[in-house]
């Protein structure tokens, strides 16, 4: 194989391949470069043997077609090294010859036969949607970790309509819902995607890219005409959000700003311990809300200004702090509140839905002190 090309169009192809191809598997690890000369095309594959991904460069000029298997990542620091604007690639069996400039890089190849290639097959029904990375940043984190629980709770479920497209994702403890309105072109509901497969997605495309997207032999493939990536569709109906946030009650209001909300719990937070129960006390006040925590060591408070306000119980409510810091990071600008009589919270802000179950107060741990026996 020989070929030269631009090498950021590489760099930016073998970074998006490698959003996929990372793995502890030695196999996987590696990227399969195909070189087109009738098309004058390169093709990258990457995959974990799960999730695939095809990245096109067109009108690359190719003096000798073939295919040759590459660690991606090693190949990703080499380009983002060289100092020039073209990069020139020759391969034989076992070899990849790169050179730019005066740089000379002679890396080991692995045989193509290896290479778990996924014959990625296009569907025939397909939408045109965008927001694909705003929609995959506002829910993913709330997607489960625990393998434990079922799959469907591990990814995010996506509804898609002529006038709005929703993204929901729930680990049991709570529940983000994000909307963008009339960025797809059809229907198609109920499609949930893993975790991994969207963090990778948001990560790889730009926030107005458009996308195409179907379902294909129990998988969904989004599509453009540089990238193809398929990952599988996982089975069941996920989180009726829809029907939850009907059924929440709240008697207790506030609105604040996203980012002194924020900064106001990081603060109250920060002497929190790994050891220390995680626990946070939020109260409505009638122009406030309050924040505190409690461990061993002492008590931390404070509070930020607030409107709209219908204050609740002095004793308030408590949470889990990460779960409130995962949407706040997220949020810009007013925030409501809305808690019903158990603690159940409800946060809303730039079309994103949020709602957090309470916790029990916090558990103060106190260090047993070793009684020391004088000897007699």
């Amino acid at each position: 194989m020989k070929f030269h090309a631009e090498k950021e169009r590489l760099i930016q192809t073998v970074k998006t391949v490698t959003q996929v191809s990372v793995s502890t598997d030695p196999i996987t690890r590696g990227i399969l470069i195909s070189a087109n000369a009738d098309r004058g095309e390169l093709v990258f594959y990457g995959t974990d043997r799960i999730h695939h991904i095809q990245k096109r460069i067109q009108g690359v000029d190719i003096q000798n077609p073939n295919e040759v298997v590459a660690t991606g990542s090693l190949l990703l620091e080499i380009l983002k090294h060289l100092s020039g604007d073209t990069v020139r690639f020759e391969s034989d069996e076992k070899h990849l010859l790169i050179s730019c400039g005066t740089a000379k890089y002679d890396l080991l190849t692995r045989p193509v036969e290896s290479f778990p290639r996924h014959v990625i097959l296009f569907p025939e029904d397909t939408i045109k949607i965008t927001g694909i990375r705003s929609l995959a940043r506002r829910t993913v984190y709330a997607a489960s970790n625990n393998p434990n629980q079922p799959v469907a709770m591990q990814g995010v479920v996506l509804n898609c309509s002529a006038d709005r497209t929703q993204a929901v994702a729930s680990d049991g403890a709570r529940i983000s819902i994000a909307e963008l309105p009339q960025i797809a072109d059809g229907s198609i509901n109920t499609i949930i995607l893993h975790k991994k497969a969207l963090s990778a997605l948001s990560a790889i495309v730009k926030p107005d890219e458009e996308l195409y997207l179907g379902i294909r032999d129990g998988h969904v493939v989004l599509f453009n005409q540089e990238m193809v990536y398929a990952t599988p569709l996982i089975p069941g109906t996920g989180v009726n959000s829809d029907q939850i946030i009907e059924k929440l009650n709240p008697v207790f209001f506030a609105k604040a700003d996203a980012k002194q909300l924020n900064d106001a719990l990081k603060l109250v937070c920060g002497y929190l311990r790994p050891g220390d129960d995680q626990c946070v006390n939020i109260g409505i006040r009638s122009d406030s809300i309050s924040l505190s925590t409690k461990s061993e060591l002492g008590h931390s408070q404070t509070s930020v200004q607030a409107t709209d306000t219908k204050p609740c119980p002095e004793s308030g409510f408590n949470y889990i702090p990460q779960h409130l810091m995962d949407y706040l990071a997220r949020a810009a600008g007013p925030v409501s509140l809305r808690v019903d009589g158990q603690g159940l919270l409800l946060m809303e802000a730039n079309q994103n839905k949020y709602v957090v179950t309470p916790r029990t107060a916090v558990k103060i741990k106190t260090t047993e002190k070793k009684k020391i026996k004088n000897a007699a």
